[in-house]
């Protein structure tokens, strides 16, 4: 999920750009023939590229939101594998992606403990 939503961010971000460049290039090259509509260009163009902006932002927020108070719950009741299973989209954790974790929530004061579930 962390990574399909930096790349929802970049994505918006590159079209919030697109969308800014291609309004000022179009006005400035004289492609509408009036006034009225060159300024309603580059207010549709801005209007798009400000909610793309805010798009993208809203994903970054997403993806880094961990509540306070968080307990993490961990399943060992079936081994985890030491090597990543193909294709990795949905697959167990690894051994060194469960240490990994559990090293930073050691430091993260937003984790209050851990649970395991064991056999």
């Amino acid at each position: 999920m962390q990574r399909a939503l930096r790349v929802g961010r970049v994505a918006l971000i590159g079209l919030a750009i697109g969308s800014m460049t291609l309004g000022v290039v179009a006005a400035a090259a004289g492609f509408t023939e009036r006034i009225d509509d060159r300024s309603s260009f580059l207010l549709l163009a801005t209007v798009v590229a400000v909610g793309l902006l805010g798009g993208a932002a809203l994903c970054g927020a997403m993806s880094r939101r961990v509540p306070r108070s968080t307990v993490l719950e961990l399943d060992l009741t079936e081994p985890l594998p030491e090597q990543p299973a193909l294709p990795r989209y949905g697959g167990k954790l690894t051994l060194r992606e469960v240490v990994t974790a559990l090293e930073r929530a050691a430091t993260d004061k937003r984790v209050d403990g851990v649970v395991a579930w064991v056999r």
